[in-house]
């Protein structure tokens, strides 16, 4: 019997959902390993390799297999997707496996064919790839068909139609894309190879410059969910406990929400940049359309204070941030098994 299921390979996180049950599979997409001279050991996946991202272990390296919206490491990549299915469908033979997997909406051919690849070598012989974006925009009730978006039944065309051409602003962790859907079709779409994880590094490297402790990507990432805000005058604070740089002992610090906006700016900015970009590339009619369809934003990162009012005014397109945004794209694949 075949088993319909997909798959969300994220920057930050892995996330399977299973047709008739929902998300059934979330945890970092990290793998530790150690050792050294390219003869590394796996020594965690998944929760178990976060714990040891937030610990300073000898030997001991952590990372993603997907980095900046590529896959790094084919090898890698077909550990984790073992490890999450085996421990989600404990006993049950790859083969069984249907496959939705989303990708990112500027990917190439040639990586898009690593994404099959790692199906294929994990055992599963149907899978099909599916751009992330459509799936984020699962709020209009569509459905795949043929790789192509359609609304569900008669009574929804004239609404789908009506809705006219829409931009996704979808930012992940390891990658940002910016894409326009107009009736089911991508009718222009970017990956910019930047997300959530490089503001947490931004965020280490200008609180050790402004307040002389070192923090780990996980602290980093509390603070930019937390107290991360493009107002200008935001004043949310955290207290955290970091490793003071001179001494090298544990020390709380107050981290103003102020000071970390200056690692936000140049990312959102960037992201701007593209979406302006992106706009002039479409026919004036389009880009009017869609400026008064407003922007749907999307994508863990959005949850930070003032993101849809700085981009609104950034790139003249009402902005507005989507239910579920932290899960949008593998509930979009839910709603496509």
């Amino acid at each position: 019997m075949k088993i319909n299921i997909g798959v969300d390979f994220g920057g930050s996180f892995v996330s399977i959902c299973k047709k008739g049950e929902g998300i059934v599979f979330k945890e970092p997409s990290l793998i530790s390993v150690k050792g050294g001279n390219s003869n590394y050991e796996i020594t965690a996946v998944g929760n178990e390799a976060k714990k040891n991202q937030n610990q300073i272990l000898e030997d001991i390296l952590v990372f993603a297999p997907l980095s900046e919206g590529i896959i790094k490491s084919i090898d890698y990549a077909v550990y984790y997707l073992n490890y999450a299915l085996s421990k989600t469908f404990k006993n049950v033979p790859f083969r069984k496996f249907s496959i939705l997997m989303a990708v990112p909406c500027g990917i190439s051919p040639e990586e898009e064919e690593k994404y099959n690849l790692i199906c294929k070598k994990t055992g599963i012989r149907k899978s099909k790839m599916v751009k992330g974006v459509f799936c984020s925009y699962s709020a209009q009730d569509i459905f795949l068909a043929d790789g192509i978006l359609c609304p569900k039944n008669q009574s929804n065309v004239s609404a789908h139609k009506n809705v006219g051409p829409k931009m996704i602003i979808d930012v992940g962790g390891a990658k940002t894309d910016v894409a326009v859907i107009d009736n089911g079709t991508l009718l222009i779409g970017t990956t910019l190879g930047i997300g959530g994880n490089a503001i947490d590094n931004s965020i280490i490297n200008e609180v050790e410059k402004k307040y002389k402790i070192g923090i780990d990507e996980s602290i980093a990432e509390t603070i930019k969910n937390n107290i991360g805000s493009l107002y200008q005058n935001d004043t949310l604070t955290i207290e955290i406990v970091g490793l003071d740089i001179e001494s090298q002992s544990p020390r709380n610090c107050i981290i103003y929400s102020k000071d970390i906006r200056t690692c936000l700016l140049p990312y959102f900015m960037e992201i701007a940049k593209v979406v302006k970009a992106t706009l002039a590339e479409l026919p004036q009619s389009i880009a009017e359309k869609i400026i008064r369809n407003r922007a749907l934003l999307t994508g863990g990162v959005m949850g930070i204070s003032g993101v849809e009012r700085f981009l609104s005014k950034e790139v003249g397109i009402k902005c507005e941030i989507s239910e579920n945004n932290e899960n949008s794209v593998i509930l979009g694949l839910l709603k496509n098994l």
